[in-house]
């Protein structure tokens, strides 16, 4: 009776971690795309058009176009 209950413990807590990794994991990669356009983003801002159209190893793609507007101080509405 001891030896299920220890390997249930076990068992959850390998499950727990398991979760623990992967969502560490999907973190780091949503911090390193964030930084990217971010990075994109910063060119962007010195009046430049730009286009990225980018498909990742995961079967994500990414599609941005960035057109730069005119700062002449008039609001067009």
């Amino acid at each position: 009776m001891d030896a299920m209950i220890t390997f249930a413990a076990v068992a959850q807590v390998c499950g727990l971690l398991g979760l623990w990794m992967r969502l560490r994991w999907r973190t780091r990669q949503t911090q390193a795309e964030r930084r990217y356009l971010d990075g994109l983003s910063n060119v962007a801002a010195g009046g430049h058009s730009w286009e990225v159209d980018e498909q990742q190893a995961d079967g994500k793609r990414l599609r941005i176009r960035v057109t730069a507007a005119s700062h002449d101080g008039s609001n067009a509405a």
